[in-house]
Order: C-alpha cells, then structure tokens, then sequence
C-alpha cells in the first residue's frame, strides 16, 4: 500500500525496526518486491533504480570517508555532493541495519543530508533496524541532530515494529498435516 501511493504520498518510506533474526531484511525485501510486482503502470519501459546497501558499508565507505575529507580539508565537496547525489536520487534505496556501527561525525552527517535529501524530493527510503528511534538518536553525539534525524524518518517512513520471530521451516503446518 505504502508503494501503491506513489512518490510524494504521505510516508512513502518504511521502516522495520526490532530485535536482530526477525527477518526484517527478508521482510523489506519481500514488501518491496510484491509492491512493484501490483504497482500501477506508470509507462516506465526501464523499470526503477534501487539501491541495496547496508549501514556497515556506508560507514566504512569510500562515499563516508569523501565527505570525511571535504569536511576536514574545506575542499570544494564536488566529489561527496556527486556520491550524495546518486543516493539521494535513486528510485528506491533500502539501508539495512541502520544505525548498527560507529557513528562518527562524517556518518552523522552524512546520513542526515541523506535523509534530508531524500524527504524534501519525496524519493522513497527504506530501511531495517535493531534499534527503536530512541536508540537510533542516540547513536548521534548531537542529541538535537539526532531528534531531528528520527523524526524526519518517522514523518516519513511508516515504521513497523516486528516483535515475533518467524516460525522455523520444522515449526509450519504441512498440507498433508
């Protein structure tokens, strides 16, 4: 329903948040993945751009330590604004384990410019979590810039709450049951 809507919809983002071996990864992908398969069609012969990453990767990322360096060295930032740019614009970006790493002041402000960037397009942002927003704004050293990161998310992403660990393949009723 959330893809349903479309690009500029109320909350077009989703968030799974909750214990780690749910199947929040799983489940976005799979949410994802049925929504494009009942999505109106809208005449796009190339289909969409998405872009699967994880927070750890990010973190220790060519694209973080670019930001790094425009900050530290006061270059013009041409290179970070390019990477910034990419994953602001792509159709659907899913950052899995949000917040699950270090947070140094480069990740800090790069994911807030991230987010920044993609609410004010309306591009769609989806992403798993161990964390609820409360930790997730603690990661931040900035208490203010980590409020303000969890509430840019809730406003616009429907964030899910997954509390009960799938059944095992060994747990499912057969049909022959």
């Amino acid at each position: 329903q959330w893809l349903r809507a479309g690009r500029m919809s109320e909350k077009p983002g989703l968030g799974l948040i909750g214990e780690t071996g749910f199947c929040k990864t799983r489940g976005l992908v799979t949410a994802l993945a049925d929504a494009l398969l009942h999505v109106p069609d809208d005449g796009r012969s190339s289909g969409y751009d998405m872009l699967f990453t994880s927070f750890a990767f990010i973190s220790q990322s060519e694209l973080t330590r670019t930001v790094s360096k425009s900050l530290d060295f006061g270059d013009d930032g041409a290179v970070a604004r390019s990477n910034l740019n990419t994953l602001e614009r792509v159709d659907f970006l899913i950052l899995d384990d949000l917040c699950a790493g270090r947070m140094t002041p480069s990740v800090e402000s790069f994911l807030f410019d991230l987010v920044e960037g993609r609410t004010m397009d309306g591009y769609p942002i989806l992403f798993t979590s161990n964390l609820d927003g409360h930790g997730i704004a603690q990661k931040f050293s900035d208490p203010s810039m980590g409020a303000a990161f969890v509430r840019r998310l809730s406003d616009y992403c429907q964030v899910v709450s997954v509390t009960t660990p799938p059944k095992s393949v060994n747990e499912v009723p057969r049909e022959d049951d």
